[in-house]
């Protein structure tokens, strides 16, 4: 196979195997899709081939007119030579028509879409120019807005790099080159072992690259096309090796780090499920010792005794200063309207204090609660004290006669003649007797005096005037 060296004409392309292959007759339409998709992707290789196929059809339309006159003329006037021959035995003008009407479509779907590299955009830009200019001058206004439109599309498209094939086999001969070539830059006093192998390999990488070259190389593509575009194929698979190596490591320890928690998480689990056991276990033993508890006999336990509760009676001061119950004068109108014997001062003594009703409770203490108890029991606030009726206790000395002694005669007669005086009067203490003072009206204890109100104080207004001081005065100050 032949490679096209450097695009100085399309007699070149003529005799490119490439080209024989699409040119053929042979090549159906969907086969000859098949190619250009897979071995001419750049605009700039299409290019050429419609160019090369235009410049073809015209020699096999020349070679088809050369038949016409050889069948009308007939074999005496002229004859096709074996070339010719050959030519329209393998090529026909309406299959390659066909073939550049595809290849045009492609051109202009590349051309609106801005699939263009770099380099084509402003070769592609300059061709389009040229005729824009050449519609203006020949007045063609629809072709004229045709390329107006192409030229928008090309501006405002962004430049694409186009796959370059078996890069992955080319690589490291290209990448071993680059190294080398970086060495030879450097003085060879800095060399190293590691460099001096490096160059003995030059060789043998150049050779290597060459034959993998045509896999990665596009059909028509000349070398100045080609280098560049594999120099930055390997620069920018360089650049992702270096990111996808990163992209590993950080993978790496990902994965390390994962591996690592997911160790710990174990050894916790673990931990944590052996600690469930442990305590399994210790719950076990502790009921086992509670169920032999149960069963050994059992001593009771002491019970504490209660302590009880000491009563205390509330006391009121007042209690211990309150006077004894008085008799009511009712009472004692009643007990002196009894009788009573007469019995002669000497002989009678006098009337004993009756005794208090503390007193005559304290007696019978089964009948009559202590005033202590009877506070503590009737918490409820008091009311005004009642006067009990006064107990009347008949005077012993009266009630019995025979525990008196017994008079002389003498002395008997005298007494009942009335002649001797009493004991009182005798000593000089005679008044009235104890029934005289209870049959005397009892005397009515004024009422108390009614508490004088106080009186509500009164204010006066005053004018501050009737006080010497004036309002008018700028001198007194407010």
């Amino acid at each position: 196979m032949t490679v096209m060296a450097e695009t100085g004409g399309n007699g070149e392309i003529l005799q490119d195997a490439h080209f024989q292959v699409l040119a053929s007759s042979k090549i159906e339409q969907k086969e000859f899709n098949r190619l250009l998709q897979a071995h001419l992707p750049g605009y700039t290789q299409k290019k050429r081939v419609v160019e090369g196929l235009k410049e073809f059809l015209v020699s096999v339309e020349a070679v088809e007119q050369k038949l016409y006159f050889v069948k009308n003329l007939g074999s005496a006037k002229g004859k096709l030579e074996v070339e010719d021959q050959r030519l329209l035995d393998s090529h026909s003008t309406i299959d390659l028509k066909e073939k550049i009407q595809v290849l045009n479509t492609d051109l202009q779907a590349m051309i609106d879409e801005g699939r263009l590299t770099s380099e084509e955009k402003p070769v592609v830009h300059d061709n389009l120019i040229a005729r824009r200019q050449a519609a203006k001058e020949a007045e063609k206004p629809k072709l004229l807005e045709k390329l107006e439109r192409m030229l928008v599309c090309v501006s405002k498209a962004e430049p694409i790099v186009l796959p370059l094939a078996g890069l992955e086999a080319i690589y490291p001969c290209q990448a071993g080159l680059q190294a080398i070539h970086r060495i030879e830059k450097r003085p060879e006093k800095s060399w190293t072992e590691y460099d001096r192998e490096l160059l003995s390999t030059k060789a043998k990488l150049q050779e290597a690259s060459r034959a993998l070259e045509p896999k990665s190389r596009m059909w028509f593509e000349s070398d100045r096309e080609f280098q560049p575009r594999l120099e930055k194929a390997v620069a920018q698979l360089a650049k992702q090796k270096l990111e996808q190596k990163k992209r590993e490591e950080e993978e790496e320890l990902e994965r390390k780090r994962l591996e690592s928690e997911q160790a710990l998480e174990r050894k916790r689990l673990a931990h944590h499920q052996a600690e469930e056991q442990r305590a399994r276990e210790l719950e076990e033993k502790l009921e086992l010792k509670r169920l032999e508890a149960k069963l050994k006999p059992q001593k009771e336990a002491p019970q504490a005794k209660k302590k009880e509760k000491v009563l205390r009676t509330k006391m009121d001061a007042h209690d211990f200063y309150a006077p004894p119950p008085r008799v009511d004068s009712d009472d004692e109108e009643s007990g002196s309207a009894q009788p009573s014997e007469t019995v002669s001062a000497a002989a009678t003594p006098l009337p004993s204090p009756s005794p208090s009703p503390a007193l005559v409770a304290s007696k019978d203490p089964k009948t009559s609660p202590s005033p202590m108890l009877t506070a503590a029991k009737d918490p409820a606030p008091k009311a005004s004290p009642k006067k009990a009726p006064a107990k009347v206790i008949e005077s012993k000395w009266a009630s019995s006669p025979s525990m008196m002694p017994a008079l002389p005669e003498e002395l008997a007669a005298e007494l009942a003649g009335g002649d001797l005086p009493s004991l009182a009067e005798a000593v000089g203490l005679a008044g009235p007797t104890l029934a005289d003072a209870v049959k005397a009206a009892p005397v009515k204890k004024a009422p108390p005096p009614q508490p004088v109100k106080k009186e509500k104080k009164k204010f006066a207004k005053m004018d501050l005037s009737q006080l010497g001081f004036d309002a008018n005065n700028p001198n007194n100050v407010a």
